[in-house]
């Protein structure tokens, strides 16, 4: 085989991979979002009671969100607490989102955006913690002749804020809503809580 056709046939079985990566990536995030709406907390639908179900969403990394205000016509809020910095959270975009059915194509399910991000309340401290390091020692050829761990004081900034999220009234949730989904996003920080209705 000539070298060009060996190239060419080359770049099609990477390109094939990689659309297959793709595929599989794609398909492996819609078990997970699938896997998660099933073990959703359950809360009561609030276009059916007319009043804001409170039960929270407790997330990774000390998040929790829950409903604190619903007035049919008028819209819903919800107050988020969690270990991000004020200044990141005032940069998250929101979006509300209710689904009828646990496989319901995303982009058929009615949405709607946050009017803004309101931080109540944040504060930030020093928290040291300790942290494993590996030494080792090379011979003259570069080779590993002993290692040793040792513990390392450092310190970190830990946050936390409170904000309230709101958005204007519109159909999310209904009435046929299963689930509800908040979404909030700003570079690769992502907050992700969801209630099934009932």
């Amino acid at each position: 085989m000539e070298p060009t056709k060996r190239r060419v046939m080359r770049s099609i079985v990477h390109l094939s991979l990689l659309v297959t990566a793709v595929v599989l990536v794609a398909g492996s995030a819609k078990y997970r979002r699938k896997k998660a709406l099933q073990r959703a907390p359950i809360m009561q639908n609030p276009a059916r009671t007319g009043t804001a179900g409170r039960t929270p969403a407790n997330l990774r990394y000390g998040t929790s969100v829950a409903m604190v205000s619903y007035a049919p016509g008028q819209g819903s809020c919800f107050h988020i607490q969690t270990r991000r910095s004020a200044s990141l959270m005032q940069t998250m975009t929101f979006t509300l989102r209710a689904v009828n059915k646990i496989d319901q194509k995303l982009d058929t399910a009615p949405t709607v955006s946050a009017l803004g991000v309101q931080v109540l309340r944040s504060s930030s401290r020093l928290v040291p913690y300790t942290t494993t390091v590996r030494d080792t020692v090379r011979d003259a050829n570069g080779r590993i002749i002993a290692t040793r761990d040792r513990n390392v004081q450092r310190i970190k900034r830990v946050h936390s804020t409170l904000a309230r999220v709101c958005f204007p009234q519109g159909n999310v949730p209904n009435k046929d809503s299963r689930f509800l989904e908040l979404i909030g996003r700003s570079g690769r920080s992502r907050i992700w809580a969801a209630w099934r209705l009932q």
